[in-house]
């Protein structure tokens, strides 16, 4: 039997917020529209990519009893928990992955984003420190960090990583780090099939890069070469894919090594 479609109720039940966390309001299009300096193709984007931006939860200290976290670079009072219904878009195409970073950019405070539609649901984070051009302003501290939530061995332990309960937080900007490292652990998972909860995740970052890479460049060798007539040429093309395998292998097993206490 095919499992079933995960969906955004599942992730928010994954969550298990308390009662006092939770919200139910429809967030209208032009609050993205307004905020975020959007261009006129992101307005375009906009209004023919979202069917729905729905606000689900808020995590602040009085609702989840994580203290807030307020410093020179990063303020942190709450976290939103928001759902978009896609339409008209790809979940991997550009357009998309433009239009979660329009809406990261767009709240002001940082935000777990569940993106779906009627085939995927997506889990996008996005850490943001204070801007130094404009005060009161935060900005995106790096691109933003979206991964499918498909069925298989490594989504229940993702899972069970989200709920602020998990463990105790210093404060919300460490929770917001754990589950950047859950998310991250996920990816690794698919490259090592092993799921290892990795809590420093930037400097993984780069690997896990390398590793997707070599991956699009073996795939795209190992069709050249299916297509190729050309015995010599063909060989040639098998030799170069062997060496990105094995650039690949040497990347897996730096994260099969890497420690991760």
């Amino acid at each position: 039997m095919t499992p079933r479609t995960l969906i955004p109720e599942d992730v928010l039940t994954a969550l298990a917020l308390p009662a006092q966390a939770l919200a139910d309001q429809r967030i209208p299009k032009t609050l993205l529209l307004e905020h975020g300096t959007p261009t006129s193709a992101d307005r375009r984007l906009i209004e023919g990519g979202v069917s729905e931006l729905r606000w689900n939860a808020a995590l602040r200290p009085d609702t989840v009893a994580i203290p807030a976290h307020d410093t020179a670079t990063h303020a942190y009072p709450e976290v939103q928990v928001m759902t978009l219904t896609r339409r008209a878009l790809k979940p991997d195409s550009a357009g998309a992955t433009r239009l979660r970073e329009l809406i990261h950019r767009a709240i002001p405070y940082p935000l777990l984003l569940l993106d779906a539609d009627q085939e995927s649901t997506w889990l996008s984070l996005a850490p943001k420190r204070r801007s130094q051009a404009q005060e009161g302003a935060v900005v995106l501290e790096h691109e933003v960090q979206a991964i499918p939530l498909a069925a298989g061995p490594f989504l229940a332990p993702l899972l069970a990583q989200l709920p602020p309960s998990v463990r105790p937080f210093a404060d919300l900007y460490h929770l917001y780090a754990h589950w950047q490292a859950a998310l991250l652990s996920w990816q690794i998972a698919a490259m090592t099939g092993q799921f290892r909860l990795y809590p420093q995740p930037d400097p993984l970052r780069q690997p896990v890069q390398d590793y997707a890479r070599l991956e699009r460049e073996l795939t795209a060798l190992r069709r050249a070469a299916g297509r190729e007539k050309s015995l010599a040429r063909r060989a040639e093309l098998n030799l170069k894919a062997r060496a990105v395998a094995a650039q690949q292998e040497e990347v897996r097993q730096l994260l099969l090594n890497w420690p991760v206490d």
